[in-house]
């Protein structure tokens, strides 16, 4: 593939995709010859160097209630690909999520599961249910996703973990789940939540950590793409020593003349006994 067409074509897979793998060959016949590479493969050959190029993120919301749409105000003034997923016509519609770029109205138990997104998509469960957020979030499990987050008390997310256990998923897929979401900012009302769901910064892949964060604090969306924050320890530079008046050669001397009592001309306090 030439180098015209391959980014033609990266250009066209950003717009679908999360992020796309690519690889160009270092040695041999083809050195400097690109390829895409599938999305979950590893390429173990040190002749072809790979690159990830990011797309734009998708978010998905799983429930158009009143904090759906709150959160989908916020999260199109983000950036995002916003799509927003009801069972109910009267919540699912153009006219409900104007700013939102695709409107499904879907059955959450029979059709959810048929629905394709991209590879690497932010999935975020706010349904009107505990049945209906337990559906969603067991079948988002079974795809490749970027982010997870579902809203709950402490208690009902402890409960949907526990079925997860029981259907067979490992601890350390279900801990990659950010639940309840949203930062512990006190909020009641479906914009105060929607805030702390769109700002909280939970870690997301491909987005480096800001140098010297260590914490993840709570789970959220915007955050993460300048790294982690949220109660790391941070890594301080020390400011420079400020050098005496004049430099370190006129500084020894005003340090001599001030232990002898003398007037310097044109010191600090010129004319005064420094």
């Amino acid at each position: 593939m030439d180098y015209r067409s391959f980014y033609r074509e990266l250009s066209s897979r950003l717009e679908r995709e999360t992020a796309v793998r690519t690889g160009t060959v270092l040695e041999g016949e083809h050195a400097g010859e690109k390829m895409f590479l599938p999305p979950q493969e590893k390429e173990e050959s040190g002749e072809v160097m790979e690159e990830t190029f990011l797309g734009k993120i998708h978010v998905v919301l799983c429930g158009g209630g009143h904090v759906s749409l709150a959160a989908a105000k916020i999260l199109k003034l983000l950036d995002y690909e916003l799509t927003v997923i009801d069972d109910r016509e009267e919540f699912a519609s153009i006219q409900r999520f104007s700013m939102a770029d695709h409107v499904l109205c879907l059955n959450f138990e029979k059709d959810f599961a048929g629905v394709s997104f991209p590879a690497g998509a932010y999935y975020v469960i706010l349904t009107r249910g505990h049945e209906h957020d337990y559906t969603c979030l067991e079948n988002i499990m079974k795809r490749p996703y970027g982010y997870l987050g579902m809203i709950g008390s402490r208690s009902k997310v402890r409960q949907q973990k526990e079925k997860l256990l029981e259907a067979g998923f490992l601890q350390e897929q279900i801990d990659t789940v950010h639940a309840p979401i949203g930062l512990p900012i006190g909020g009641q009302t479906p914009e105060e939540i929607a805030v702390s769901i769109a700002d909280h910064p939970g870690k997301k892949p491909f987005q480096p950590q800001r140098a010297g964060g260590s914490g993840e604090g709570g789970a959220g969306l915007s955050g993460s793409r300048n790294g982690g924050d949220g109660g790391g320890k941070g890594r301080f530079f020390p400011q420079r020593k400020r050098k005496p008046y004049g430099g370190d050669k006129v500084g020894k001397n005003l340090r001599h003349h001030r232990r002898r009592g003398y007037r310097i001309p044109g010191g600090p306090k010129s004319g005064t006994v420094v």
